[in-house]
């Protein structure tokens, strides 16, 4: 383990709410890949799911996983963005769930296609130690499984504790 690596996982280590910190091997974020992929195709009340911001950690030079609890502070949203067509009609952030009315009534009459599009959030607290552009995602819950089951290996059922991917660019 490079010496960026080693500071990135022992800081993490040191924020309240996380428990678990691990590099993704290769192997690890080519399953997650293909685990978001698959799920991306099923509906939800919202439409398709797609995880932009899991797409986009797992494809950078550093992922790192992450097992939290509930003192761990998420970095300010959107969180996700809901469509209908190409028609944003609402988001959910830190304070729920927020429909566009206006819009909801326009994009209904024009249809077209329904996802949620699950967004990349800053990680700006790794601005601390000099690492920029950092993204944090939120796992699906076929992906959220496969880290508590196959990465960490752990007992604790997957709705006791929660996950994160953090992305991180190149150095």
């Amino acid at each position: 383990m490079n010496i960026l690596l080693s500071t990135v996982i022992n800081f993490l280590r040191n924020i309240d709410g996380v428990l678990h910190v691990k590099a993704l091997a290769n192997k690890d974020k080519a399953t997650l890949l293909n685990i978001e992929a698959s799920y991306s195709k099923q509906q939800t009340a919202f439409g398709a799911p797609i995880n932009k911001g899991m797409f986009l950690c797992l494809n950078m030079p550093i992922t790192i996983a992450l097992i939290t609890n509930s003192r761990f502070k998420w970095p300010p949203g959107p969180y996700s963005l809901i469509y209908i067509g190409d028609t944003v009609v609402g988001e959910i952030n830190e304070h729920g769930i927020c429909i566009f009315r206006d819009k909801l009534a326009k994009a209904i009459k024009k249809g077209g296609k329904r996802k949620i599009v699950f967004l990349p959030l800053k990680f700006e607290v790794l601005n601390k130690i000099g690492i920029r552009n950092a993204i944090m995602a939120s796992p699906s819950p076929p992906s959220h499984k496969y880290l508590i089951n196959h990465v960490f290996k752990m007992r604790a059922r997957s709705e006791d504790v929660g996950s994160a991917i953090i992305g991180i660019p190149d150095p």
